[in-house]
């Protein structure tokens, strides 16, 4: 677009959004014109996206066989600026940009904006942005973070401060000093389907299943069947493996989570949270109380469910991968390095003094080591899973403008600084 085009962006007319979201109602923006939607108008109505730039985007608004015109739209913490190459002031909404508004709106009641919302990410001297990839080509405008900051904060993002905290005191069994079980063709594998995954319906519990050892001892070469209250009679259990089938079972009542519908209410959802929530923290109860028993365990495996999907009577060969469970309570840490103009808050987790990184795909309720992602360490405290959940979709490491720090992120640190060691 010609620099003549951007010269003529004067003044900005201001639309509220809905509190704490980058979400403009119909409802405002009718209070705040005298227009009314045209349909002829719409249906002759030719948008393209001309740029992004400077926190603004630039849109072609053309109608019918007039000339195109231009709409500048800056998305804000708390508003929408929106201004034209015709007609708006910072008190009159023109009729090309409430055409655009109310054209984004289809048939909803808000339009959300938050894809066009960077604060301070670009150069004000430069008019680049360092941290953003933008592509517009025939295919549409895009806007993401470069490769290297998979998740940079931007005030209004919510931040993971736990309201559920239950701690437990792992039980005071040696567990070094006791040897393990030998492999009796009965072992036990967590059904999993990843934290954060789309197939992540369901969370993570003990599975039993029948199977022949290979030659070497190290493996299961056939894996038979998954063991259940049906065909149960047919095997010789000792006292633990009942214990981990009774708590497997117990598990899978709990197990199913609920995924909300698209469009509920505010109120739905909540109830929701809470039923997921009461079910996330009964699970947790019962690894807390196996975790002695499923540590002396020997051919412990992870199986990948795809959700349920495909799950079967008869186990996967190619889903069930050799694990380990262990009985020490991993500690989580955090570094925080100041990189110049931003700050990265990084997630670590300590078992026995030693600093790891974690591996990359989460099991909830468990951190694994980033060389060792079948090593399972069970948290002790519910609010450590929360946390870990929140950083793991972050990809555990957080980017902070500073010019956002102090107001929009500063509790934040110093709740995890009061909570956790930082190294």
């Amino acid at each position: 677009m010609p620099n003549s085009k951007k010269e003529v962006v004067r003044e900005f007319f201001q639309l509220p959004f809905e509190k704490g979201t980058q979400k403009l109602s119909l409802k405002t923006l009718n209070a705040k014109t005298e227009f009314q939607r045209v349909k002829n108008l719409l249906y002759g109505l030719k948008t393209r996206k001309v740029s992004f730039s400077r926190e603004i985007l630039t849109i072609g608004l053309k109608v019918g066989n007039q000339k195109e015109e231009f709409v500048y739209l800056k998305v804000g913490f708390e508003t929408l600026y929106i201004s034209c190459s015709v007609d708006t002031t910072a008190d009159f909404l023109g009729y090309y940009p409430y055409l655009y508004l109310i054209n984004s709106f289809s048939f909803n009641e808000t339009c959300n904006f938050k894809e066009f919302y960077w604060p301070d990410f670009f150069n004000t001297q430069t008019e680049r942005s360092k941290y953003l990839d933008i592509i517009n080509d025939r295919r549409g405008l895009d806007i993401s973070f470069k490769p290297k900051y998979f998740f940079f904060f931007k005030p209004g993002d919510d931040l993971c401060v736990p309201k559920e905290t239950v701690v437990y005191d792992r039980p005071s069994t040696n567990i070094k000093a006791v040897k393990a079980l030998p492999f009796n063709g009965i072992g036990f594998c967590i059904a999993d389907a990843f934290n954060g995954s789309w197939r992540s319906n369901h969370l993570p519990f003990i599975l039993p299943y029948e199977g022949v050892v290979a030659r070497t001892n190290d493996s299961v070469k056939t894996f038979i069947r998954f063991i259940n209250r049906k065909n149960l009679s047919a095997f010789d259990l000792s006292p633990a493996q009942v214990a981990l089938l009774e708590a497997g079972i117990e598990m899978q009542r709990y197990a199913d989570l609920e995924i909300p519908k698209y469009g509920i209410s505010s109120e739905d959802l909540s109830a929701v949270e809470q039923r997921n929530m009461a079910k996330k923290l009964s699970v947790f109860e019962l690894w807390q109380g196996i975790i002695p028993k499923i540590s002396l365990q020997t051919s412990l495996y992870h199986y990948f469910t795809f959700g349920g999907i495909n799950f079967k009577e008869r186990p996967r060969k190619s889903g069930m991968r050799i694990c380990n469970f262990h009985h020490i309570a991993p500690q989580i840490c955090f570094l925080w390095k100041d990189r110049g103009d931003y700050y990265e808050l990084a997630f670590r987790f300590k078992v026995k003094g030693k600093v790891m990184e974690p591996a990359p795909q989460l099991t909830t309720y468990f951190i694994s080591p980033e060389n060792e992602p079948l090593d399972f360490y069970l948290f002790t405290d519910f609010a450590d899973c929360l946390i870990t959940e929140f950083f793991a979709g972050r990809k555990f490491k957080i980017y902070v403008l500073k010019k956002h720090f102090d107001i929009h992120f500063k509790d934040f640190l110093e709740m995890l600084q009061r909570d956790y060691q930082f190294i």
